[in-house]
């Protein structure tokens, strides 16, 4: 059987020299794939004219089938993610943000196998952030932003079960996206090991996003998409990272109703007791 054919889209956005860099990196890995993805899409959301330049000398310069597009409007990273998603022509789509970039050389020719076996899953290829390995795990606390699974370059997907990232939100698109396709398909299928390397820097919208637009995406969240105080409740508990975070979700659920003054209160102080200690024996 014949190998399916992969589109890797690659949404950018670039306002230095560092960022058209990253972008080079990522193509880069690409080339060091056994098989090399049948085409590679790149919408460019760059407004700087230096940067749009720079990544266009880049694409060219590749050996690989790339499909470069310059946006005529600034979409956000949602939007651009689904517009690069619409030019695939491959049977499967891998999503490949530009500050992340393929560490097993390897890696597309076992996604391909894996879904030629069953076309019908969402894949999340296990990655790391700096030095440390993520659990790639998917449970109650991942659809409200507690995220072991990688951001989404891990996503493999047919391109015919493809789900498009809300644009309503701009800090937690991924993890609602994961949520989506959990509902359509279960969980997913986790492909052990060193795939994806997930960068940390200065210019990642993360460090753009303030706590109040988390705290109103989490409620807008739990109130469109029908979450219950159990998944809440099982999300908390399950916690052990991103202790702030977890009490701008104890908040979204009582102010929604869906967890009790009692369940927020205890927790909400257990959650700052353990910051304090963090913050003190750290």
């Amino acid at each position: 059987m014949s190998n399916l054919k992969i589109s890797t889209i690659i949404p950018v956005y670039a306002e230095n020299i560092i960022q058209t860099k990253m972008l080079e990196i990522a193509l880069d890995s690409l080339l060091e794939q056994t098989i090399k993805p049948s085409q590679v899409v790149v919408t460019d959301n760059s407004t700087n004219k230096d940067s749009i330049f720079s990544i266009k000398e880049i694409c060219n310069n590749k050996d690989l089938n790339i499909v470069y597009i310059s946006n005529t409007e600034f979409l956000g990273a949602a939007k651009n993610t689904n517009f690069a998603a619409n030019h695939a022509s491959a049977e499967i789509i891998h999503v490949l943000y530009q500050d992340d970039y393929i560490i097993n050389n390897n890696l597309y020719r076992e996604v391909s196998t894996i879904f030629n076996s069953e076309i019908d899953i969402w894949m999340m290829a296990q990655g790391r952030v700096e030095k440390r390995d993520l659990v790639s795990s998917f449970d109650s606390a991942t659809k409200f932003g507690f995220n072991e699974l990688g951001g989404p370059s891990a996503l493999f997907v047919a391109r015919k079960n493809f789900i498009p990232f809300n644009p309503e939100y701009r800090m937690i698109f991924d993890v609602i996206n994961y949520h989506e396709y959990f509902l359509k398909m279960g969980e997913p299928h986790i492909l052990r090991g060193a795939n994806i390397q997930f960068g940390i820097h200065e210019y990642q919208l993360s460090n753009k996003v303030k706590s109040k637009e988390v705290f109103f995406e989490l409620l807008r969240f739990i109130k469109s998409y029908n979450i219950n105080g159990d998944q809440i409740i099982t999300a908390v508990k399950l916690i052990k990272r991103e202790i702030f975070h977890q009490r701008l979700l104890l908040l979204a659920g009582f102010i929604s109703k869906r967890i009790s003054f009692r369940f927020f209160i205890i927790n909400f102080m257990i959650s700052s007791i353990k910051s304090v200690k963090r913050k003190f024996f750290n």
